[in-house]
């Protein structure tokens, strides 16, 4: 069936969707197999039938992030930038987080729109979310002791909070390196940026030779 939905997808047959999805619907396997909703939300989108789309996502009992996805790229390919970014804001109210798929579309959305407010939110959704990511893989190298990978990925970021410097004075404390971390803390401070206790704890740490 999922195959079926594809190949619809692909051909833009519209007769041939609406049939397999009254099967779909008759035999359960939307209640048996969850995969499938999201299958038929992607293919309606792709055939046009954004309000098809729609009707779908708002009957399901549980709407993730890749169905929200397929409505909301149905949409900016169908140049209804507005439509997109309103999912985009219901799915955010409804707790479910965007992907790097989602983001891609809704940046084009923006573009699509003209929606610059939005385009400016979405920058900076993007930019913490990598921040976050790229301090902990900070963290992971640091703790394995792969130093080197961490201070590479450090001097990488284009821009570093309290949590960037922290993993890094936390990683050089964990491989001994006691230099590096005062180093470390006073390259921190030149930035402007203040110590948090977090700061502290990796020092102190550091200095009583407890990591």
């Amino acid at each position: 069936v999922s195959a079926l939905l594809k190949s619809c997808g692909k051909k833009k047959d519209i007769h041939q969707t609406n049939r397999i999805y009254s099967e779909i619907v008759k035999k359960g396997f939307h209640e048996i197999f969850p995969y499938l909703r999201t299958s038929i939300i992607n293919t309606y989108a792709k055939c046009g039938l954004l309000k098809d789309a729609q009707y779908v996502i708002n009957n399901l009992p549980l709407r993730d992030v890749v169905s929200w996805t397929a409505l909301i790229s149905g949409y900016v390919q169908e140049g209804k930038g507005y439509e997109a970014l309103k999912c985009f804001q219901q799915m955010q109210c409804e707790g479910v987080f965007p992907n790097s798929v989602t983001f891609i579309f809704i940046l084009k959305a923006c573009g699509g729109s003209g929606a610059i407010d939005r385009l400016h939110q979405t920058h900076m959704e993007i930019f913490e979310r990598e921040i976050l990511v790229s301090n902990t893989l900070v963290d992971t190298y640091g703790k394995c002791g792969s130093i080197k990978e961490a201070q590479n990925i450090f001097n990488a970021l284009s821009a570093r909070d309290i949590a960037s410097w922290n993993a890094m004075i936390k990683g050089f404390g964990i491989n001994h390196d006691g230099y590096m971390v005062v180093q470390c803390f006073k390259c921190m401070l030149k930035s402007g940026l203040k110590p948090d206790a977090t700061t502290f704890t990796c020092n102190i740490h550091c200095n009583s030779g407890l990591f």
